[in-house]
């Protein structure tokens, strides 16, 4: 999680600028497998061109699961394309407006009057990211969105509502408890019957704990050591999904080629206001074609989304090592597509 940086022709987000500093892996004329094994990738990747898939394949130590079943990994972050996802489903319904002021469902928020749910939405309301005390705090207990957003309430803003950019995790914790207020239903509920459920996402839901979710792949930090098990209740619809490689790469493609939301809302979703962020996604420019990608980054795990539509090429790599991943990505991409260096 954190904030976006632009690092050149390397995709990468919430991530220091440093670990792009050396561009794009070069895959140009090799085998993809090689190119992430030499990498040293962890996890598993997913890489598709149109409706071939070029490779799936989980690449470091095996990880056990279910006959029939897949590897799972925390996604951190790009949960928050589904929110974003959920908002405008909801919106389509009638239900809510992407105009509405937030103080229509949380009242008494900080400066609640002048935040639109479309500033939540492109990371411009001005709440500000949480601190590492924040979540140090936070996540040593079990908490629902209300109870999330009722310590948020009262922060102040750091900046006026619409007039800066700031990526914000709590931002979407906001938005996971509208979707909640405007539905009468937990997130995780309205998102099973809304998308995951009807897209046959079978991998896709939240859980609070690893030890609740089967064929997870065991979290390790960057070092490769073990990570605490955390409570992940706090970052609901935020980061607190946990999904499979194809079923990442499914969502990525049905989403942003207009197979799951109509084309005005799937346009509003696609389109960058300031600073690159579409709604859940970071819309942009990388190896001389336009991209939409995200990345998450969760205690143990590191995961990364990215769809280049003018080649119809889709890049996942998750992995259970704490570890950046967009140079891999890039190179990647630019192998799929013949790209020149």
């Amino acid at each position: 999680m954190g904030a976006a940086v632009r690092a050149g022709a390397c995709l990468a987000i919430g991530i220091a600028a440093a670990s792009c500093a050396a561009g794009p892996a070069d895959c140009s004329g090799r085998e993809l497998a090689v190119c992430i094994e030499e990498a040293g990738f962890e996890g598993t990747a997913y890489l598709e061109q149109g409706s071939e898939v070029l490779l799936w394949q989980r690449f470091g130590d095996s990880v056990a699961v279910r006959a029939g079943s897949e590897a799972r990994y925390r996604i951190g972050s790009l949960t928050k394309s589904f929110t974003a996802a959920l908002v405008l489903r909801l919106e389509e319904q009638g239900k809510l407006g992407l105009s509405d002021p937030l103080s229509r469902w949380i009242p008494g928020f900080a400066q609640g009057d002048s935040i639109r749910l479309h500033h939540l939405l492109h990371h411009q309301a001005g709440i500000r990211p949480f601190t590492k005390d924040d979540f140090d705090s936070l996540r040593a207990r079990s908490l629902t969105l209300e109870e999330v957003v009722e310590i948020l309430r009262g922060r102040a803003l750091r900046f006026r509502p619409g007039t800066d950019v700031e990526y914000s995790d709590p931002g979407y914790l906001v938005l996971g408890r509208v979707v909640e207020l405007a539905t009468g239903r937990a997130w995780e509920e309205v998102l099973r019957s809304e998308l995951t459920g009807p897209l046959g996402l079978t991998s896709v839901a939240f859980a609070e704990w690893d030890a609740d979710v089967p064929d997870l792949a065991p979290g390790r930090n960057a070092a490769g050591s073990p990570v605490t098990p955390v409570d992940y209740s706090f970052v609901r619809s935020s980061g607190g999904l946990v999904a499979s490689a194809s079923d990442v790469a499914r969502w990525t493609r049905l989403l942003l080629g207009g197979d799951v939301l109509g084309e005005t809302a799937t346009h509003q979703l696609m389109t960058a206001d300031r600073n690159e962020f579409g709604y859940g996604w970071v819309v942009t420019q990388r190896l001389g074609r336009p991209v939409l990608f995200h990345n998450g980054q969760v205690s143990g795990f590191f995961a990364f989304t990215g769809h280049f539509p003018d080649d119809a090429v889709t890049v996942v790599l998750l992995s259970n090592r704490e570890r950046p991943t967009g140079a891999l990505a890039a190179g990647l991409a630019r192998a799929m597509m013949g790209a020149k260096p």
